[in-house]
């Protein structure tokens, strides 16, 4: 098998946020400079165009050096923050999987029951082993991916469905049709 890794999403960075809003506006008065340039005479165009770029200028450096400062990044001492602990995780009943086989129109049972595993996309084999999640039944492999995802999250993968541990059924998970 082979490992994922799950990151979270980045906020948004403040800096390239303002810097797309300031362009926005320097393209803007650009705009109207030419529309200036274009429709006055040329002393009043030159005037209008110093005044302008001058008070732009002023703006963009107000507007930088008004800004909050940028948090620094917080480390993770806890990835798993969000996600359960590995005693929840192994409450969370496994089996081996075993595939469904019914017949369709032809008699044939080729590519019918088997299951795909939505954290690693891979077709789940007879005998590997899987683990069912209690709310929504979904199923996938046990140890490189729901196991992983659930270590940094505490829903499902397919339909986010919360995974609660404590009000596990006793009774054994059958298997997916």
């Amino acid at each position: 098998m082979f490992e994922v890794h799950f990151r979270p999403r980045r906020p948004s960075d403040a800096r390239s946020e303002r810097c797309s809003k300031l362009f926005l506006i320097w393209s803007t008065v650009i705009a109207a400079i030419v529309v200036l340039c274009l429709f006055t005479s040329r002393v009043w165009a030159a005037v209008g165009t110093v005044l302008i770029l001058l008070f732009m200028i002023g703006f963009t450096w107000y507007y930088f050096h008004s800004a909050p400062p940028e948090a620094e990044p917080v480390e993770e001492s806890h990835p798993a923050e969000n996600g359960l602990s590995p005693s929840d995780i192994a409450e969370i009943p496994s089996f081996a999987y075993q595939r469904n086989s019914r017949n369709d129109l032809n008699g044939s049972d080729e590519g019918v029951g088997w299951l795909q595993c939505a954290v690693c996309i891979a077709t789940v084999k007879e005998g590997e082993m899987v683990r069912q999640l209690p709310m929504c039944k979904h199923v996938f492999h046990v140890k490189y991916c729901i196991d992983k995802w659930l270590g940094s999250h505490s829903t499902c993968p397919m339909c986010r469905a919360d995974v609660k541990t404590g009000e596990l059924s006793s009774e054994q998970p059958a298997p997916p049709v």
